[in-house]
């Protein structure tokens, strides 16, 4: 995971209402998605200024998700490219491109976040004027297709564990 902000001319502070873009990069991993962005909607930070770019490089139509349980409460943009094989690289490169917020946070299709994700890039953000914030994969949950039972995940219970 890697927070990119373009440069400032002057020191700014970043909070709940700081608008944010995150990139994922996906490739046939639809389960896992799913549960990835589940995380995503139970952030503490206000999900009306939070821009999802979800990056498919290739997937065939059956490994691509049915988003409509998260796009109520997430701006997702779904940005298809055709299967050329293995680039991540440029799948990254490409929702960086479309992105419309300044502060780009990277996150593979296969972890789920914390509630504080968003808070925590922010705050090494709020350190310096020009800072790369770069998080360890092992930080944070791992989803697997193994452990993912398609008959098992429950998106609606997921969606909000806070109800």
């Amino acid at each position: 995971m890697t927070t990119i902000a373009n440069s400032v001319s002057t020191k700014s502070v970043y909070g709940e209402s700081t608008p944010v873009s995150i990139v994922i990069p996906h490739y046939r991993r639809r389960k896992t998605l799913l549960h990835t962005l589940a995380t995503l909607n139970n952030l503490n930070h206000n999900l009306s200024v939070l821009e999802c770019i979800i990056v498919d490089d290739g997937s065939p139509p059956s490994e691509q998700p049915c988003l409509t349980h998260f796009e109520s409460k997430i701006d997702i943009k779904v940005i298809y490219l055709e299967d050329q094989g293995y680039q991540v690289s440029r799948a990254r490169n490409i929702g960086i491109q479309n992105a419309k917020h300044d502060i780009i946070i990277i996150l593979d299709c296969d972890l789920g976040v914390e509630p504080s994700f968003v808070e925590s890039h922010l705050l090494h953000l709020n350190r310096s004027e020009s800072t790369i914030s770069v998080g360890l994969r092992d930080s944070y949950s791992k989803i697997s297709e193994k452990n993912s039972d398609p008959n098992s995940l429950n998106i609606e219970a997921l969606k909000d564990s806070s109800n």
